[in-house]
């Protein structure tokens, strides 16, 4: 959770620096939002799992997406930085 935080903190004030593109910022705060979602998500999982309820299966691939979602959003962010549009 902390490092989460601290890259949403970061990926704000990313986007007060001079020269560093605007969706690189947009899509790095998007990944970070991602990235809280999925250990929220996570968390849920496991304590679903733990409980024995059927909805844990579910939110595991909720979480999962997330995962993917925020590594697809940092691959956007990469190409941002590389090649500014």
């Amino acid at each position: 959770m902390i490092r989460v935080g601290l890259l949403l903190g970061l990926s704000v004030l990313s986007a007060f620096v001079p020269g560093v593109p605007g969706g690189m910022a947009v899509s790095m705060i998007l990944a970070s939002v991602a990235g809280y979602g999925s250990v929220r998500f996570h968390d849920a999982a496991d304590t679903l799992a733990f409980a024995g309820h059927p909805e844990a299966g579910s939110t595991l691939r909720v979480a999962r997406f997330c995962d993917d979602l925020a590594v697809a959003l940092c691959v956007l962010a990469l190409l941002y930085a590389v090649h500014p549009f």
